[in-house]
């Protein structure tokens, strides 16, 4: 009785299962076949399973199991992800492989979208980034009628453009990747969709001299303007970002200089087979929103008792193309260059580059493996002709989700 009992059981997940796929977070409709692109899969798109529903609001289950086998040439100071800013120079050291599971994904997401009412949905997903494979939180976010609250994607960033790469950091060096808590609101007018958000102030400055103190005194502001053009679109966003210190004699007199950054991102279907994707950023400060820079300190400068802003551009392009409905590829470029960032001599980052290629090839509806080459390139300001200024890495990742 026992055996039959679990048999039934059984039978029961997966008949649920298999016929409750529904799509929460896609703003368009559910995809004819299953997506597991990498923009798919940070954006819990065309996946998820409805465990529970009620009052009309349908409570979901859904992520990934992915694990990264990944060899690199030389030697990465952060052995685990590939920043090209983490590249050591010059870079002697000798190679390594190893293996990730950290990028693994749970999420538990609620909605009335597919009762036709969309004004609800919500989302909460961890992943296993921090040490000893602990959860890490990644999205704790509500929104109703277009107002939302609480850690989601940085509104100055475009979370849709991800290009279809399996790089365990997310994407190329100069994509702006963040999630941070706020407040926004996001309104559709036809093709065009309009968002505002008031989010966390963050930053940091490496040669912070002992004598002044970083505050975070106000928020950061952005706005962003998305045009539809068929299947198409161009995304134009802005971002001001304050940024405030005190001298320590003086700690409650807050001195304030303001980062201001502008963002164009682009997603253009060329034809049924290939797609180009495209980010172009530049400004001021805005260093801790960029994939590549976000740890190093580098919103500003200090030039004796003040802080100056550091001018940022960053920027890249990928093409994607479908060799049919199996196998695709991605192939890019990316860029990074800082200005006047020759405080710290001969050892300040001025540039970084990253460049990648895949396959991929997905054998069903749920698993997707890929093979993807990196080469990262780190350049400094260097006075000393005596010292390298640059240094590269190369790595080869083979990479395995099943998605759920």
């Amino acid at each position: 009785m026992r055996t039959t009992l679990t048999q039934t059981i059984l039978i029961l997940l997966v008949y649920t299962f298999s016929n409750t796929n529904t799509n929460l977070y896609c703003q368009d409709e559910v995809p004819s076949e299953p997506d597991l692109s990498r923009n798919a899969l940070e954006n819990a798109i065309g996946s998820g399973y409805i465990i529970s529903n009620s009052q009309n609001i349908d409570l979901t289950i859904g992520g990934f199991i992915e694990v990264d086998a990944m060899h690199d040439f030389l030697c990465q100071n952060n052995s685990t992800f590939f920043r090209a800013s983490e590249v050591k120079v010059p870079n002697s050291g000798g190679g390594k492989t190893q293996f990730n599971l950290g990028d693994t994904r749970l999420r538990l997401a609620a909605s009335n979208h597919r009762t036709g009412e969309g004004t609800f949905k919500g989302i909460v997903e961890i992943d296993f980034r921090n040490a000893g494979n602990a959860p890490r939180l990644r999205h704790a976010f509500i929104e109703y009628k277009g107002i939302g609250f609480g850690q989601y994607w940085c509104n100055f960033g475009d979370h849709l453009i991800f290009p279809n790469l399996v790089i365990n950091t997310g994407g190329p060096n100069a994509l702006l990747l963040v999630r941070q808590p706020q407040i926004r609101y996001s309104r559709k007018f036809l093709d065009t969709e309009i968002t505002v958000s008031v989010e966390e102030n963050k930053f940091s400055v490496a040669d912070l001299p002992a004598d002044l103190r970083g505050r975070e005194v106000f928020p950061d502001l952005t706005a962003s303007f998305k045009q539809i053009i068929g299947e198409s679109y161009l995304r134009l966003s802005f971002l001001t970002h304050p940024i405030s210190y005190s001298n320590i004699e003086e700690v409650q007199q807050a001195h304030t200089v303001v980062g201001f950054a502008g963002n164009l991102t682009g997603n253009i279907k060329m034809n049924p087979n290939n797609r180009i994707k495209f980010q172009t950023a530049y400004g001021t400060g805005f260093s801790h929103y960029v994939e590549d820079l976000s740890k190093l300190g580098l919103e500003a400068k200090s030039n004796r008792d003040q802080l100056e802003p550091l001018a940022l551009l960053a920027c890249w392009l990928f093409l994607e193309h479908d060799w049919n409905d199996q196998w695709n590829s991605t192939l890019g470029w990316g860029y990074n260059r800082l200005e006047n960032n020759q405080n710290l001599a001969n050892n300040a980052m001025k540039e970084t580059h990253f460049g990648a290629a895949n396959i991929s090839y997905r054998p069903n509806d749920f698993i997707r493996t890929a093979l993807e080459f990196m080469y990262g390139s780190r350049i400094n300001y260097v006075t000393d002709p005596n010292i390298p200024d640059r240094g590269r890495n190369t790595r080869l990742q083979y990479t395995m989700f099943f998605s759920f």
